[in-house]
């Protein structure tokens, strides 16, 4: 590979293609695509059962050539970064190409490949990355690229957030884990205030964090209960007065701490969670670490003031 020692940060557009279904969001085990390996690839591959792997047509090759083992690949759809996975390794090979993916419309394949040891599920909305880069509002790759001022883009990143993987909000005693795809579903509170038990691991292509739907139903209905309806314990936004019908008995949990980080025993209290609308959701997540409520609330505040009383 390219420089192995420098750090570098490429994007990478899912489109509508099926495609990263087959390699990213899904694992390859390496004894179904031993059979299309070269000698070097086996070489460089076969310590590994399980791999995680995308791919560029020749139109990106030039890209694809400043790859290398420091090598993080952000993948964006519809608006958002929703996988991100540091190269291993690369090779030409267009026979495993064309026995894993579909062609494009063009009729090319994708024969330029790298693989992952791990993919992580990410959530980074596109603007995020573009204030960094500073690219315009809204801007979103076409094609596989690397930033315009690599450089400057990872300094950015590494003055802020110290590390890559603190950016992409991996958790830190996961960074280390082999071929694990971690994942983060919503909860809600415990029925009790001993909890439920949660983070269970289930071994299938890879681990997955899995928890329980029930906590978060017992949120609603005690909030309910107390309150006479759900509604946003941040900003007091009620789906039920805005929206009618439609509304009512709707709200999101918010888990304060990642599952990840959490040992798999946990259980679930009532002051590990908030409930919140949509917007005040996101915002909780607009940080790393995640925004505590105290702090969205505050920042809630301050914005309103600032808009009540301009200064000029």
């Amino acid at each position: 590979m390219n420089d192995e020692s420098e750090l570098r940060i490429f994007l990478a557009p899912l489109g509508s293609s099926v495609n990263y279904k087959k390699s990213l969001e899904n694992s390859l085990k390496y004894e179904d695509i031993s059979g299309y390996l070269t000698k070097r690839d086996e070489n460089k591959l076969e310590k590994f059962s399980i791999l995680f792997a995308w791919c560029n047509a020749l139109g990106t090759k030039k890209e694809w050539d400043q790859i290398n083992t420091n090598s993080w690949v952000l993948f964006c759809k519809e608006k958002k970064y929703i996988y991100a996975g540091k190269a291993i390794y690369k090779t030409h090979n267009p026979l495993l190409a064309e026995n894993i993916w579909v062609k494009n419309k063009r009729g090319e394949i994708f024969e330029y490949i790298y693989f992952f040891e791990t993919i992580w599920h990410i959530d980074i909305e596109v603007d995020e990355i573009n204030d960094l880069a500073n690219y315009q509002k809204g801007f979103s790759p076409q094609g596989f690229m690397y930033f315009k001022e690599e450089e400057v883009v990872v300094n950015n990143i590494l003055a802020r957030f110290e590390s890559i993987e603190s950016f992409l909000g991996i958790p830190k005693n996961l960074q280390e884990m082999d071929r694990e795809l971690y994942t983060c579903k919503k909860v809600g509170l415990s029925e009790d205030d001993e909890g439920f038990p949660e983070g269970k691991e289930q071994l299938k292509a890879h681990l997955i964090r899995e928890r329980s739907k029930k906590p978060a139903e017992v949120a609603k209905k005690r909030f309910k209960e107390k309150h006479g309806s759900l509604y946003c314990e941040i900003c007091g936004f009620d789906f039920s007065k805005k929206y009618g019908e439609i509304g009512k008995d709707y709200i999101e949990c918010h888990y304060t701490v990642p599952a990840s980080d959490t040992p798999e025993d946990y259980k679930i209290k009532p002051k590990d969670i908030v409930l919140v609308c949509s917007n005040c959701h996101r915002m909780l997540h607009r940080r790393r670490p995640w925004l505590k409520k105290k702090e969205l609330k505050k920042l809630l505040k301050t914005s309103e003031i600032a808009y009540l009383f301009p200064k000029n």
